[in-house]
């Protein structure tokens, strides 16, 4: 006899052995809840093969073990169908990783359920092996979406090489009545600390328009989450005694561990008064056989109120007959993850109308599941096509009619979240707008830190602000080195020359930031904080990047060559140095020497030695720069040039203590004076020249006049002799 598969599963059984004959894979894509294992245990019943039936947890696999000894029970297995499924290997993916599969072509049935799990690194690398050293096997997969949440791929394709036998999703399913739609409650009570932390934002804004104006928003926002229910209001309602219900099984998703002990005291608190009240929880903390305990004991519990607390446990593969519904306590943006939530209520066999309490408001979900009812509403368009129906075809009409408009209440109820979803937008776009950047990066840093998903939305929004504002070079360097601390990666235009700096300070530099660097220099694009910080990440300028500054530097930092120094000597005896770059070579510890040495660098030097000189004990070692020079030759001379001292060097000289003879004093005195005689004599012939040039310009304008009046009477004789003329 074997076990007796549904009509929907009959049809896909029949396609997977179709699809066995001509190839050596076949997948099956069905929602959860509609009894795909059914399919591939009816398989294994059908050969004399091997087989080796391979699962994401324990939990899974014990369940189906569980399902072959309750069919035994019933008398649907023969003693012969039983031996059958008790010589099948179980094993979950992470044991497979170590199975080392000495024997070859063992097994020549594998079942990969939920096989988008197969595309993890680590679990791939056993399933590959798997099918590597059993390469006669035939292969079925079993999954209710191919694609995996975390990174897009189709598992299908991938894996299975686009051999679907069959595909089917939740809309038809719910459509063809296969599974019941179930009651769709959503709460938005939530909302409230959204909106309190944004009323709080609101009422710090120094604009007095926009926050008049948002404050209205903030008072819609109010009144709409004021039409619904809170939390205790809502569980009362519709479990327990308060909803006419005194018995049933739920399902609870939680968050994490720490939420999960949270909410089973709170729903304990809210439904006290129910005189049968059990709580269970199953967690990755505990061990697999106590997880495996409490869900037998769940399971076996058919009196009172039985609430099932779970963290990532029952989100695939585990089937549990007779769920009344699920209570959605953690808030998810993945729509695979929410529909495999959903499917722990929708499945085949459970009795009555499951009840879903989406307690978290999982607005990022509401379009899906928005569309998700339009979708059924289109499936079961097709399905009732056909005009000819007989009575039992109209009588299943007539209930997924009753069925489509309990589905359709959903969109009542998520119109009203959308509602206010677009109201708390509005209000957040216009606070990100007058929110400072130093606001803004600061909670993009804490959302950062917090590992929780939920916040992923809000973590995109503001680093795309960050972003333009980087590109418009609004950020300052502590603002940016506390982003790429966070881990910001900047790219493209956001990139400036300080970026490509600090990556290679840091290591993490690449050779296009080298030559952009290198570029830049050769351009004369790089300030001096620039090159310093190059320097520091340990580039050599070379070539027509190098500068005089470099040269200078280099030799100051001992790096320096004599070609380097050739450079600058060159440089100063052509007058081509500034007074700085002057001073910083000296320093560097160059003398000047022949026609590189000027008056004024002698002045500088005398100078810089009597202050040195006045600070020294020592004077045997009084140098410059820790250079002797030939500071009594360059006294002699500044004394002796006297004359040909500019009147700054010559103060400063003074000041400094340096005594002038008399003889060399009368000497610049009388240079001087012949200088001012020069001048005076110079500005006698200038001012004579611009007096003759005003008078030429004097000159030019009366010509200019008289030709102007010559030339006006000539035409009106010309006028008279014309009409002399005509008379």
């Amino acid at each position: 006899m074997g076990f007796i598969l549904k009509p929907h599963n009959k049809e896909v059984h029949i396609k997977v052995k179709e699809k066995l004959k001509k190839e050596r894979y076949a997948a099956v894509i069905q929602p959860t809840g509609t009894g795909k294992s059914y399919i591939a245990l009816k398989l294994i019943e059908e050969t004399d093969e091997n087989s080796i039936y391979v699962a994401p947890s324990n939990l899974i696999l014990n369940q189906i073990k569980e399902t072959i000894e309750e069919a035994r029970k019933r008398g649907e297995l023969s003693q012969e169908e039983y031996e059958k499924y008790k010589k099948i290997k179980f094993i979950t993916y992470s044991k497979l990783m170590n199975e080392k599969f000495e024997e070859k072509d063992k097994y020549l049935l594998i079942i990969l359920d939920e096989f988008h799990r197969c595309g993890a690194p680590q679990w791939q690398k056993g399933v590959k092996r798997l099918l590597e050293n059993n390469k006669k096997a035939k292969v079925l997969g079993l999954t209710a979406t191919p694609i995996r949440a975390t990174d897009g791929k189709d598992m299908a394709k991938e894996l299975f090489l686009g051999n679907t036998a069959s595909e089917m999703y939740l809309e038809e399913a719910v459509a063809r009545g296969i599974i019941n739609p179930g009651k769709y409650i959503t709460a938005v009570y939530s909302f409230t600390g959204v909106i309190n932390e944004l009323e709080s934002k609101v009422e710090k804004i120094r604009n007095k328009d926009l926050k008049e104006e948002l404050r209205k928003k903030i008072k819609k926002a109010k009144d709409l989450v004021g039409k619904t229910e809170g939390f205790r209001e809502i569980i009362r309602k519709y479990i327990g005694k308060e909803s006419g219900k005194s018995d049933g099984k739920y399902i609870v998703f939680c968050k994490n561990i720490k939420d999960m002990h949270k909410k089973m005291i709170e729903l304990k608190t809210i439904l006290e008064d129910e005189e049968n009240l059990k709580l269970y929880a199953i967690s990755s903390r505990k061990r697999e056989t106590l997880n495996e305990k409490t869900l037998q004991d769940f399971r076996n519990s058919n009196e009172g109120i039985n609430l099932l607390f779970t963290v990532d446990k029952l989100n695939e593969g585990i089937h549990i007959d007779g769920i009344d519904g699920v209570i959605m306590l953690r808030q998810t943006e993945s729509p695979i993850v929410y529909m495999q939530q959903l499917g722990r209520a929708l499945s085949v066999g459970n009795k009555g109308t499951p009840l879903i309490l989406d307690l978290v408001n999982n607005i990022e979900n509401s379009n899906y599941i928005y569309r998700f009812v339009e979708r059924v509403q289109e499936e079961r368009k097709k399905e009732n096509r056909n005009d000819d129906k007989d009575e039992k075809e109209k009588q299943e009409e007539q209930e997924g009619q009753s069925k489509e408009e309990e589905a359709s209440d959903i969109i009542n109820v998520i119109e009203l979240q959308r509602e206010i979803k677009d109201v708390l937008e509005s209000i957040n776009e216009k606070l990100n707008r007058d929110m400072s950047i130093g606001e803004i990066i600061d909670n993009y840093i804490k959302h950062c830190k917090d590992e929780n998903q939920e916040n992923l939305p809000e973590v995109k929004k503001y680093e795309t602000i960050i972003r333009r504002a980087k590109k418009n070079g609004e950020l300052t360097l502590e603002q940016i080195e506390r982003l790429e601390d966070a881990g910001i990666i900047w790219k493209g235009k956001e990139r400036t020359i300080d970026d490509e700096l600090r990556d290679l300070i840091n290591g993490r530099g690449s050779k296009r930031a080298e030559s952009i660097v290198r570029r830049e220099k050769r351009y004369g694009n790089l300030s001096k904080e620039q090159i310093i910080l190059a320097e520091k990440a340990g580039i050599i300028w070379r070539g027509n990047e190098r500068t005089i500054d470099d040269e200078i530097r280099y030799i100051s930092q001992g790096r320096g060559t004599k070609k380097g120094e050739t450079l600058v000597r060159r440089e100063k005896r052509y007058g081509n140095l500034s007074e700085e770059q002057i001073i910083k070579a000296e320093e560097a510890g160059i003398v000047w020497r022949g026609n590189e040495l000027t008056l004024h660098d002698m002045v500088r030097s005398v100078i810089k030695y009597i202050q040195i000189s006045e600070k020294s004990k020592n004077l045997q070692e009084r140098s410059i720069f820790n250079v002797k020079i030939p500071i009594e030759k360059y006294k002699k001379e500044v004394v002796k040039r006297c004359e040909d001292l500019a009147e700054e060097d010559f103060e400063a000289l003074k000041v400094a203590g340096i005594e002038f003879p008399k003889s060399k004093l009368e000497r610049r005195l009388r240079k001087l004076k012949l200088e001012k005689q020069r001048l005076e004599a110079k500005e006698e012939e200038a001012r004579k020249l611009l007096e003759e040039c005003e008078k030429a310009e004097e000159n030019t304008e009366k010509t200019k006049k008289t030709e102007a009046i010559v030339e006006e009477k000539e035409n009106l004789h010309t006028e008279e002799v014309d009409d002399d003329g005509s008379r």
